[in-house]
């Protein structure tokens, strides 16, 4: 973090004098939190310049916009707090977590560095729609912008930051206009071979040539299976959410990775589409359901403006749900994979996946024995017994991006907490909202040891496999002690893992 500007010599109260709303940002340049302070405290107006062409516009969501004309100048003492200078713009500093102590001129400056900053004088120094955080790494500042040591699309996620949601998309998807859905599809696979492999509420699945394609409705002012479709903005923190984790798969070592694994699923692309169904893709999803008799809506009812939100993913393999595991070993593999993932993606970027049901887990049989993680820098090596795992779903995840925080407030869902008693992943949404207590921003690990208990519990209960009465106990009391841990990294010291890990049994401490 920047140290802040003396507050000493000769500055400039200033004074609100209204607000201003913009369909777009205004062709000017944005301050970083430092220089703007040195602005607001330290540098007087030119004579030369009208007090309505000094105002500043200040803004914590790049629309709606607070203006400021510089009233008087006044002396500053070395031990004058900035907070007392800044008292007539805390309306426009951005909510944070914990509050803004009085004292605390740290938080001050991380708060300005979220705004957009507007300052028609310095227009010509930056690049329209710019932002702070941008503006500082172009600077080559060095910066502390959060735990994430990923290489994450930052950069992205800052350029588009003051755009609509569906512009926001597009950016991110490095689109111009959305594709037609076959269009989308085509860059993969042959578009006549595609087969619909599954359905949720939200959305559907499709396979082809390797791969899968989740087709997500979004911003239609229709019921599709009965619910809402979802919007832009609730799909673009899922599309940032794969994006981050995707990183966590590492870039071949060309940079120096602290936390990496690849057991989240591998994001190929993500596509904006709009139109109806095309003639293969409808086909396919019509023999789908000759065969299993579809629950969803026929995609006929979408209209020719209809939006969604494509996913172009890695073929992971069978849901949990349906995977026929062979023995204990792949049972211990399975938490094991999960477990040190989980742990792993806590550590890079404070993530909890929140919806963990076998649903969500894909599984596959492959030729490598073991499975490798690096966690805090450290190499880590499991025996696998041939089993793949891979994470799907992160629609109701939170992560720090190490920009801001992405999270699904799932108070807005209460009948997601309504589910039968004694239903495992039902307790589990409970247990989560009694971690939380409703909080659903706050980070709280705990949450993935929650779905590491509902994991046991689904093994011990609803999958059969070959395992001893001893093996059986062993999980018992590991599903039993999951409940005590407060994070995955926390169980993943387990002793139910004991001889698992190649080389030294500390590697994980």
């Amino acid at each position: 973090m920047q140290n802040l500007p003396t507050l000493t010599g000769l500055g400039v109260v200033w004074e609100e004098t209204g607000t201003e709303s913009f369909t777009q940002t205004p062709n000017a340049g944005v301050r970083s939190g430092s220089d703007l302070l040195s602005t607001l405290l330290q540098t007087p107006p030119s004579e030369s310049q009208s007090t309505t062409s000094s105002d500043i516009l200040i803004s914590s969501d790049g629309v709606s916009f607070h203006k400021f004309k510089p009233l008087k100048q006044r002396e500053y003492t070395d031990d004058q707090d900035v907070t007392s200078v800044c008292q007539n713009l805390r309306e426009v500093i951005p909510h944070s977590e914990e509050k803004v102590s009085p004292s605390d001129t740290g938080s001050i400056l991380e708060a300005f560095e979220n705004m957009h900053i507007i300052d028609p004088h310095k227009s010509e120094n930056f690049k329209e729609c710019e932002t702070v955080k941008e503006y500082v790494e172009e600077e080559g500042q060095d910066e502390e912008v959060g735990v994430c040591d990923i290489e994450a699309p930052s950069s992205d996620e800052d350029e588009v930051d003051i755009l609509p949601p569906f512009d926001k998309l597009l950016k991110i998807c490095q689109q111009t206009k959305p594709l037609g859905l076959s269009e989308a599809f085509s860059e993969f696979c042959d578009v006549s071979r595609i087969v619909k492999i599954g359905e949720g509420t939200f959305g559907e699945a499709f396979k082809g040539a390797g791969n899968v394609f989740k087709i997500v409705p979004v911003d239609g002012d229709f019921l599709v299976n009965g619910e809402v479709q979802k919007t832009c903005a609730d799909l673009f923190v899922e599309v940032l959410l794969s994006i981050t984790l995707n990183c966590l798969r590492g870039d071949g070592g060309k940079t120096a990775n602290k936390n990496i694994c690849t057991n989240f699923i591998e994001t190929k692309a993500i596509r904006v589409c709009q139109g109806t169904y095309d003639a293969f893709i409808m086909k396919a999803w019509e023999d789908w359901d000759e065969k299993h008799t579809s629950e969803n809506d026929h995609p006929m009812i979408f209209p020719e403006k209809q939006l969604y939100i494509t996913f172009i993913l890695a073929d992971g393999g069978q849901d949990l749900e349906s995977f026929v595991l062979s023995d204990f070993d792949e049972a211990r593999s399975l938490m094991i994979q999960v477990t040190a993932s989980l742990a792993v993606a806590e550590a890079a970027c404070e993530f909890e996946h929140r919806d963990l049901h076998w649903g969500n887990i894909l599984l596959s049989r492959d030729k490598a024995k073991t499975a490798q993680f690096i966690m805090h820098g450290k190499q880590m090596e499991a025996q696998n017994f041939g089993l793949s795992v891979a994470i799907i779903d992160f629609t109701l995840s939170r992560i720090n991006t190490g920009n801001q925080v992405l999270f699904l407030d799932l108070s807005a869902d209460p009948a997601l907490f309504e589910g039968p008693k004694r239903d495992t992943q039902a307790e589990t949404y409970r247990r989560m909202l009694n971690v939380t207590q409703g909080n659903w921003k706050g980070r709280y690990p705990k949450t993935n040891s929650l779905w590491l208990h509902y994991l046991a519990d689904t093994l011990l209960t609803k999958k059969a496999f070959r395992c001893s009465p001893k093996d059986k106990r062993a999980l018992q009391a590991f599903r039993k002690r999951l409940l005590l841990y407060d994070s995955a990294e926390a169980a993943l010291t387990d002793s139910f893992f004991h001889g698992m890990w190649m080389g030294s049994e500390e590697v994980i401490n």
